[in-house]
């Protein structure tokens, strides 16, 4: 660039001033001269240019269309994205939660990586509940600018079972059970608690020598195939008309799922058990018919206390569809029965549409922009959207029973050592 400048025959310190009399071109070519690195005022920085995109699901390579379900193990990828200034290159990544189902404690894996992909529970690798999420990346260059564009990834965890029940609790603590019974020949429900200290009932009852086993976390696990109850005499326990539970989760916030990928006829008595624990939890039930969420139930469980939530009566018929009779209500509900009312997966299961908040089961109403039905109970923005014993979680936006509202209550129950986090109500060590 000197050299440039001398052979132009204009001196290195002339003031950029006077090079307005040479003219516009002129002074950027005289300012150039006198400071290389001012060249760099007069050509626009080019932002990084931000790609985002599923990598692979359940370590299968993505493909357009492939089907999500909750639990499978997404991988997002920022392989793509390019910086587009001379020399400069791509040096970090920011991945971020835009949007995930209501009550969903999935976090990303690596947010400040190349690649990303979803923890929840026990350090279980996916995503834990049905529903729609949303991810933006954004990544900086080497010269500090950011991308500008908006990289989102978008896609829906949709149960491809006829029948998904999902239990998660309020709280990072707590061991919560849930349980299905299928009505026997004798007209029974039969169940079992488990720790022979919490009392079933009133509808389920213990049978000496049960017809049909209760799919609970002792008899249902999914890879425990050989011992899963068998509910479509088939003579084959684990085949498709049979349930299966997927995690026994111990240490809080779930979720727990019992699912049947075709169910037959029958009606089947869903539970809750408040297992282990000293104090109240909120716990939420969820019932998706086709992949559809239908009904929802909330209710706060007391230590060792069994919860009757709802029965699913499922018709011989596989062209009718199944009903959900709310037991606290005493009321029948059951999807609209025409052929409008369901549509097709890319997975080929079939889940229903609404139209009108008739068409949505308890706890539910129909958001018309999706026509889908989701979740109007235990949502919150604030503590008064709370029943009065509850506060807001912001970051879940779920109404939780706090464990703690001052320091004082965490130094008694734990140690000084102890304080209270407000923006979780729960007590987290001081350091």
């Amino acid at each position: 660039m000197k050299n440039l400048c001398t052979n132009a025959g204009l001196p290195d310190s002339m003031d950029w001033l006077r090079c307005i009399c040479v003219g516009l071109l002129g002074c950027i070519f005289m300012l150039s001269c006198a400071e290389e690195e001012s060249l760099y005022w007069f050509i626009p920085k080019k932002p990084p240019l931000a790609k985002c995109a599923i990598k692979s699901v359940n370590h299968v390579v993505y493909v357009e269309g492939m089907g999500i379900k909750p639990l499978d193990d997404v991988m997002l990828t920022a392989e793509g994205s390019v910086a587009r200034m001379p020399e400069a290159k791509i040096v970090s990544y920011r991945w971020e939660k835009v949007w995930q189902p209501f009550g969903s404690t999935a976090f990303l894996l690596t947010p400040a990586g190349i690649e990303t992909g979803f923890v929840f529970a026990d350090n279980l690798h996916g995503v834990d509940l049905a529903g729609n999420y949303r991810v933006k990346l954004t990544v900086t260059d080497s010269l500090g600018t950011q991308s500008t564009n908006e990289c989102l990834v978008k896609w829906s965890a949709i149960p491809t079972d006829l029948l998904h029940i999902q239990l998660v609790w309020d709280t990072n603590y707590g061991d919560m059970d849930l349980h299905l019974a299928k009505k026997d020949s004798q007209n029974r429900f039969c169940a079992s608690d488990l720790n022979d200290e919490g009392k079933s009932g009133p509808l389920a009852m213990t049978c000496p020598v049960p017809e049909f086993l209760e799919c609970n976390y002792a008899t249902c696990v999914y890879y425990h195939e050989n011992d899963r109850p068998n509910w479509d005499d088939d003579e084959a326990r684990g085949s498709n008309g049979d349930p299966s539970l997927d995690i026994d989760d111990k240490s809080g916030y779930g979720p727990e799922n019992i699912n049947i990928e075709h169910a037959l006829g029958g009606s089947f008595l869903v539970s809750a058990h408040h297992f282990a624990g000293a104090r109240p939890v909120g716990n939420t039930v969820r019932i998706y018919l086709y992949g559809h969420l239908y009904a929802e139930f909330y209710h706060i469980l007391q230590p060792n206390e069994w919860w009757e939530i709802a029965i699913i009566h499922w018709p011989e018929n596989m062209s009718a569809y199944p009903c959900i009779e709310d037991l606290a209500t005493k009321q029948m509900e059951c999807p609209r029965p025409d052929a409008s009312s369901y549509r097709t997966s890319s997975m080929g299961s079939s889940f229903f549409e609404c139209f009108s908040k008739d068409e949505c089961g308890p706890g539910t109403s129909c958001d018309f922009q999706t026509r889908d039905c989701v979740s109007k109970l235990n949502h919150c923005n604030r503590d008064d959207d709370c029943p009065i014993e509850k506060r807001c979680v912001l970051e879940t936006q779920a109404c939780v029973i706090p464990e703690c509202e001052n320091d004082r209550q965490c130094k008694a129950t734990h140690d000084l050592g102890y304080k209270c986090d407000l923006s979780t109500y729960t007590c987290i060590p001081s350091s």
